[in-house]
């Protein structure tokens, strides 16, 4: 059983080296794109974050459950040893009494920290909540984002059609205004000519 917990142990402090470099690598890597747009970037760091703060919240619930396993299993070592102890003729009575009293100071520890697991676990869970909401705000504020960019990327081009639109307006009232100028300027030289030729 105990080779079953080392390795168990072993493995996860394993996973959990590994899986918080993989997210260092992440975020540098974000640091470093090139291709993609700030507001994206920005979005999965903050999904990075995410991440590393619920393996924090893993280590902390696995750390005090890995203490008391070790408490427990030193506790049934010296309990099968004080077994043996107390069935050996040989065993000094007060060896035996100030063995009892560490089992009894060691049964009082391994309860404070089951203790103080239990209370960890509830402020985890609570942590584990806050970082739900955190979740689902950085994803409503990603969703918002992505909505404003199109929106802004829409106006853009309403923009520019109505300059193009605009434009084109001008350019025609700009020939109008040409052909009334010529008329007004012609009109009074024909008329005056032809009042000069017909005397």
């Amino acid at each position: 059983m105990s080779e079953f917990n080392a390795a168990y142990t072993t493995r996860f402090l394993s996973i959990l080296c590994t899986t918080k470099l993989l997210i260092g690598k992440y975020k540098k890597d974000l640091e470093s794109a090139l291709n993609l747009s700030s507001q994206v970037v920005s979005h999965f760091l903050g999904v990075a974050e995410i991440l590393e703060r619920k393996l924090r919240v893993v280590e902390q619930v696995f750390l005090p459950q890995r203490e008391c396993r070790i408490e427990k299993m030193k506790i049934k070592r010296e309990m099968s040893r004080l077994e043996d102890f107390k069935s050996s003729p040989l065993a000094p009575k007060k060896e035996v009494d100030n063995f009892i009293h560490e089992e009894e100071k060691r049964m009082r520890k391994m309860n404070s920290h089951q203790r103080s697991s239990s209370f960890f676990n509830g402020k985890n869970a609570s942590m584990f909540e806050e970082l739900q909401r955190t979740q689902n705000e950085v994803v409503k504020i990603a969703e918002l984002q992505e909505l404003f960019s199109e929106k802004t990327l829409q106006q853009k081009d309403d923009i520019e059609l109505n300059i193009k639109d605009g434009n084109e307006e001008l350019r025609k009232m700009a020939s109008i205004r040409a052909y009334i100028l010529f008329s007004l300027i012609v009109l009074p030289f024909s008329l005056l000519f032809l009042d000069w030729y017909n005397p």
